[in-house]
């Protein structure tokens, strides 16, 4: 068996199991609000609202003229139609609902951002831009999950990129501006444009004005085994890449806005072809913190716990499912004191709403509404997710097990209920300061109740072991 699990690669680390061998790099910065609105001030509201717009011209220009795209060819007479008709759901496929439709959203959010507004303000500004699409800038009917998908996610993303761009930017030097503006452009156009714009991106001043966290990067290379349960001497061998970032540190907050702390998670696999499987997003949107201190035979044993309100997008394929996802719910870390030698116990869990998901399902395909040439492949649901996780960390030895699950409700496919769990136990080691290998096994629960069609059930498992680099 042991020869059947060659080497994988994990994230090792997310943002509820950070542990205290982490080695972050950055410092907390958080600059005068009076400084940045003298240097940086925030402007009208109706500047990110013409951004907005302006956007979306140019977008659907590009889609008429130069694609040349069906959905793209409007008339005064489609959006006559588009208020007529009013909401409904679209056809579009799986990638294009749950992944293009987010970062599109990202790019409102962050013209919103970089004109001065935060995250809340921010976040209206993206819907907006998401209900001006659907009614001016498409044939097709305005789309519920298309409104939810690009404001909710389109925010969590855009916030994410908005901090990872701030790490780039260091106005107080000329030192690697180009590298550094280009980094910005790549990670948040939206932004890039407005320092363009307002001749931010090679001026030179005293202060830095943008706000960071302690950061970490790790990069892990290897090869995965996933077998069906009935049959575990056969299986299908894989290789991958995978990038993990974790923003801001913790255990080291007392009060928590909007992705003050977040883990994103990247996976790309080999085989049939290199294709993306994995793309998490999980952060803190509101939380404070609370010192649990225990004191014993005039020792102080620091112990931390934290309550909050977590926000996180799920975009996971596989050979069992494929889910897109976007999740909010209330959730509790708790962070023991130490003992013997430095160790330590993180418990964490959250139960949340999922507004809009997406899940493959063969049945969908059969489902047909009148407005639509082709059923699509997947359903578009509403549920709750959850995840807990336990993890005993040392200086030289991580041991963690993880639960995922899902509860998908149809919306608009074929009617049922689908339940998905992923366990994940994990065992990992520490070489040197930068370095760890490990082993981790994924078991994969799918369980389908439909009215209509025969039930489903799907159990599989992943053996993997690993190595990762810290950078």
């Amino acid at each position: 068996m042991i020869k059947n699990i060659i080497l994988l690669l994990i994230f090792s680390i997310n943002i509820l199991a950070q542990d205290n061998i982490l080695n972050f790099k950055g410092k907390d910065f958080t600059p005068n609000a009076q400084t940045i609105e003298k240097i940086n001030p925030t402007k009208p509201i109706w500047i990110p609202a013409l951004e907005i717009i302006s956007f979306n011209l140019f977008l659907s220009s590009y889609n008429k003229y130069i694609a040349q795209s069906d959905f793209a060819q409007i008339s005064i007479d489609s959006i006559k139609s588009n208020f007529k008709y009013g909401w409904g759901w679209d056809a579009d496929d799986f990638n294009t609902n749950m992944w293009k439709h987010p970062f599109q959203g990202s790019i409102y959010f962050n013209m919103a951002r970089s004109n001065g507004y935060n995250y809340w303000i921010s976040l209206l500004m993206t819907s907006f831009g998401s209900i001006q699409w659907e009614y001016f800038m498409e044939i097709e009917h305005p789309s519920i999950n298309d409104l939810i998908t690009t404001t909710i996610q389109g925010a969590i993303f855009g916030e994410v990129f908005y901090r990872i761009s701030s790490l780039f930017l260091n106005e107080t030097t000329t030192k690697k501006r180009v590298w550094r503006e280009l980094g910005t452009a790549g990670f948040n156009p939206g932004r890039s444009l407005n320092r363009v714009l307002y001749n931010r991106s090679f001026r030179t001043i005293s202060k830095n004005l943008y706000t960071t966290k302690p950061y970490k990067f790790n990069i892990a290379l290897g090869v995965n085994d996933h077998s069906r349960s009935i049959h575990y001497d056969k299986y299908k061998r894989r290789s991958f890449l995978g990038l993990n970032f974790i923003y801001g540190d913790l255990f080291k907050q007392r009060k928590y806005k909007p992705l003050d702390v977040f883990n994103f998670e990247f996976e790309i696999q080999s085989k049939p072809e290199f294709s993306l499987i994995k793309f998490r997003i999980l952060g803190i949107l509101l939380a404070k913190s609370f010192d649990l201190n225990l004191k014993k035979k005039n020792e102080i044993y620091n112990s931390r716990l934290i309550i909050g309100l977590f926000h996180y997008t799920d975009y996971l394929k596989n050979d069992v499912f494929d889910i897109g996802s976007v999740s909010i719910g209330p959730g509790i870390i708790y962070l023991s004191p130490t003992f013997w030698y430095k160790n330590r116990i993180i418990i964490n869990t959250t139960v949340a709403i999922m507004p809009m998901s997406g899940v493959n399902s063969n049945y969908a395909k059969e489902f047909i509404p009148d407005n639509f040439d082709e059923g699509r492949d997947y359903n578009l649901s509403t549920g709750i997710s959850a995840k807990e996780q336990f993890i005993f960390t040392s200086k030289y030895v991580i041991f963690r097990i993880s639960h995922s699950f899902w509860s998908f409700w149809t919306l608009q496919g074929a009617k049922g209920k689908e339940f998905i769990n992923i366990f994940e136990p994990a065992l990992i080691f520490t070489l040197d300061k930068h370095i760890k290998i490990g082993s981790k096994a994924l078991f994969y629960y799918r369980d389908g109740k439909y009215g209509e069609f025969p039930n489903l059930y799907v159990n599989d498992r992943e053996l993997r072991i690993f190595i990762s680099l810290d950078i």
